[in-house]
């Protein structure tokens, strides 16, 4: 899912060929953050256009290389963006290869539903950290430490993440 809301995201204001869009992820050093091959490039493309998510709208030729077709996303890809962008939300999603391509295409999505989202995954946390502070004494030290503060890091980001959402500064 994570390298197609890539794709749509990119598509949404710029039609592209796969090429470009790689091209475009290097620039802003995404690639560092996402794992990102031709070849799965190019099969996300293919399913996302198998789908009718985006559609060519032409091809270009340049001198000795094969044509390059360039794409653009569709009504229903905009719309599959979207639905993808706020299920990392409602299905908590927190590992970076789904969440950071939401968290960069966030701004395309209504935002209540995302913040209720979030609000409801950040009331989740609290719940799960209340249990597990009740298991201190019965689990290893360390490793009621590392889960009890991961989870209050977790509380903490999306928390920031709403207030950015609050502010309107996406």
């Amino acid at each position: 899912m994570a390298i197609k809301i890539l794709i749509l995201g990119l598509l949404e204001n710029n039609p592209s060929h796969p090429y470009e869009m790689k091209q475009r992820l290097q620039q802003h050093g995404w690639d560092q953050i996402f794992s990102l091959t031709d070849g799965n490039l190019y099969h996300a493309t293919r399913q996302l256009r198998k789908h009718e998510y985006i559609q060519a709208v032409k091809n270009e030729k340049n001198n000795k290389r094969p044509s390059r077709t360039i794409y653009q996303i569709t009504a229903a890809g905009f719309e599959h963006l979207q639905k993808s962008i706020l299920e990392v939300f409602q299905q908590r999603r927190d590992e970076a290869k789904a969440l950071y391509p939401a968290l960069l295409y966030i701004h395309l999505v209504p935002i209540e539903p995302v913040k209720q989202a979030i609000q409801t995954w950040i009331e989740e946390l609290e719940m799960v950290e209340r249990q597990h502070n009740k298991l201190k004494g019965s689990i290893p030290e360390l490793i009621a430490d590392h889960y009890i503060s991961h989870h209050q890091f977790q509380k903490n980001w999306l928390g920031r993440v709403q207030q950015v959402l609050e502010e309107g500064k996406l």
